[in-house]
């Protein structure tokens, strides 16, 4: 922004283009919200200066503009992976149209108050703290008289250069972006959206601080002009150190907002899911309570979100309950995308392996092998549950010979070669193939626990190399 107003004097022209698409292609870069202060830029242009001739400050917003498109291209290109929101982070994104206007209006309004009386800060909002309203709820009603005010206000004063007027659009132009009206947020309510429109709220809150002094004290004593905004920075400031000690790290800042996000599904879920996180890397006698503890903020999210049904089942089968598990893992895989049910597929043939249902296993993977012959992933699960079920040796033949012309030297395809060398008790190639797959899978704790147990007191150095993998590894995604 300064070098937008230094351009416009006599200033290099082509060096003051570049510094700005530099800076402000480092800003997006830094954080996409930045995009906003391209509204706010023509703004203090004008504001701030009286010149008549606008083809200076029109280049530079061109060429910001430009390169903002530019980024966005290349973003969306090479980082196509952006997802889409759901439903637990922004209620709005199944909402009607007007449905959508009302509640942005109320999303407006909580940001003013955010603004004037921060009283409790939340690292994340969503379904169910703004509920969905219409046009006839009040709140909906209040923040649009407000806005329309104001905005009306502001636009009739700017031309007098009045610093109100100023700080209102500055506000407004910043904050719009973030107030779901043009397009669903993450969290509906984000406190980090409102940084840069906090610049517009402080230069009127300066100008009231000024009109307190003159008009009501009727003071010209420097002291009166700084006793009520000093008031108010003393609270801000109190409210700015207490919170830094929240934000020690991930799990100190989500313990203390959860008691106050009761209502916010998506909340309760990132809490419980870096408790699951902890306890999965927790090896003390309090791994359970942190388990117990993370399946009772699961249970506050919305129950067709398939992410907290499918964690839950990772849960209960670290636990030993099986069938509370296979519940909730049939659960996910129906409300989940077509794109993960493979993952939750495999969860549900470990869980059925688990307690002993090698016949249903088959029968599931036969269907989905039908579908995709060439997969390595199901012919391995179907010949290892052939052999669990005590099969033919044909047919597990057949399946293995399957998984090793698809997968050829690969995972899938040693793991199979060291199954059907303990068929033969070949223990040589068993152990051999056994660490080709771990080597290309290390993440396979099966396979680590079972090196490690076959090393027991006859390797030191690789019994104490697979207990490290055990002790120190994550559970892997597949249970």
């Amino acid at each position: 922004m300064l070098c937008i107003l230094a351009a416009i004097s006599n200033y290099k022209i082509a060096v003051r283009i570049i510094a700005c698409i530099v800076l402000f292609a480092l800003a997006l870069v830094s954080k996409l919200s930045s995009a906003s202060l391209l509204l706010l830029l023509p703004l203090t242009v004008y504001y701030y200066n009286s010149v008549v001739d606008y083809k200076k400050p029109l280049l530079f917003f061109v060429s910001l503009l430009l390169t903002l498109a530019a980024f966005y291209i290349f973003s969306t290109t090479v980082f196509s992976s952006e997802r889409a929101l759901n439903f637990s982070e922004n209620p709005l994104v199944k909402s009607a149209f007007d449905e959508k206007i009302a509640t942005s209006l109320v999303v407006l309004l909580h940001y003013i108050k955010m603004m004037l009386l921060p009283t409790t800060h939340s690292f994340y909002y969503g379904f169910n703290m703004v509920p969905v309203v219409k046009f006839s709820n009040p709140l909906a009603i209040l923040s649009f008289i407000i806005h329309c005010y104001i905005l009306y206000w502001a636009i009739k004063n700017l031309p007098k250069k009045h610093p109100v007027a100023f700080a209102i659009l500055f506000y407004l132009l910043a904050i719009f972006p973030f107030s779901n009206i043009a397009y669903p947020v993450p969290g509906i309510i984000g406190e980090r959206f409102a940084y840069v429109a906090t610049v517009g709220f402080s230069i009127a809150f300066a100008w009231v601080c000024i009109v307190f002094a003159s008009k009501i004290l009727k003071s010209t004593k420097v002291l009166h002009y700084v006793v009520l905004p000093g008031l108010f920075l003393l609270y801000y400031s109190y409210d700015i150190v207490d919170r830094n000690k929240d934000w020690k790290d991930t799990n100190t800042l989500y313990e203390a907002d959860i008691d106050h996000l009761a209502k916010s599904s998506h909340a309760n879920y990132l809490y419980a899911k870096s408790l699951q996180v902890k306890a999965d890397t927790t090896y003390t006698a309090n791994r359970t309570d942190i388990y117990n503890k993370a399946l009772k903020y699961y249970n506050n999210v919305k129950k067709d979100y398939w992410q907290s049904q499918w964690y839950m089942a990772k849960i209960y089968f670290v636990l030993g309950n099986n069938p509370k598990s296979l519940q909730h893992i049939d659960a996910a895989y129906k409300l989940s995308p077509e794109n993960k049910k493979e993952d939750l597929l495999i969860d549900i043939i470990n869980i059925q392996e688990a307690n002993g249902k090698f016949n249903e296993n088959i029968d599931i993977l036969t269907k989905y092998a039908a579908k995709t012959p060439q997969s390595a992933l199901y012919n391995y699960y179907l010949m290892r549950n052939h052999i669990f079920a005590n099969s033919d040796t044909a047919l597990v033949g057949q399946y293995a010979r399957a998984v090793i012309t698809i997968d050829k030297d690969g995972y899938y395809a040693n793991k199979t070669r060291g199954f059907m060398a303990i068929m033969k008790n070949d223990i040589v190639n068993n152990i051999k193939y056994s660490e080709m797959a771990f080597e290309q899978n290390p993440l396979d704790l099966e396979l680590a626990n079972y090196l490690y147990g076959y090393y027991k007191n006859k390797d030191a150095v690789k019994e104490q190399y697979y207990l490290t993998v055990l002790q120190k590894q994550k559970p892997k995604a597949s249970l």
